[in-house]
């Protein structure tokens, strides 16, 4: 069965500096909570630390626009004094696993930045949503009202040449 794209469900814009991204799309106009960011021991037994990305959003009717930054391992000097640190807890046989899925996308942003700071991520709304299951054995699945795909962005020739791929999750 094929998925046709129902709408955009928001854009993401790669910062390097959170606190000045925020600043500024207030003075757009925009209303930007303070920015989450994981905190959780990076090895067993450890003090929680933020890492990975921190992100936020501004909101419009059916969509919102995603702010991300890249946190390096306990530092939040990029990220404002009010952001919200969200604690993660997972059993120590999951710990590494999880610790190595949130570096992968840290890295993925910081590969961004590394090409542009700006618009990366295009997730869109598909329909019909396919069912889908937590995968634990005697789980019902249920079917989403939306579900998104997410596509990166590359550029062809400018920042205004676009052409999107799937990513794999």
């Amino acid at each position: 069965m094929g998925y046709d794209i129902a709408r955009l469900h928001h854009v993401g814009h790669v910062v390097e500096d959170m606190a000045q991204a925020i600043t500024h799309y207030e003075r757009l106009g925009f209303r930007v909570p303070p920015p989450s960011c994981p905190a959780m021991p990076l090895h067993e037994g450890g003090t929680p630390e933020p890492f990975g990305t921190g992100n936020t959003h501004a909101d419009f009717p059916h969509s919102f626009l995603e702010l991300v930054a890249r946190i390096e391992d306990g530092a939040t000097d990029r990220l404002p004094a009010d952001a919200r640190l969200v604690p993660l807890e997972a059993p120590a046989e999951a710990l590494p696993g999880l610790v190595e899925r949130i570096r992968e996308t840290s890295a993925n942003v910081a590969a961004c930045l590394d090409r542009f700071e700006g618009l990366h991520i295009l997730m869109c709304a598909i329909s019909p949503a396919p069912a889908t299951c937590c995968g634990k054995t005697g789980s019902l699945c249920a079917k989403p009202r939306s579900a998104t795909s997410s596509y990166r962005l590359t550029p062809l020739w400018g920042p205004l040449s676009l052409s999107a791929r799937p990513l794999r999750m």
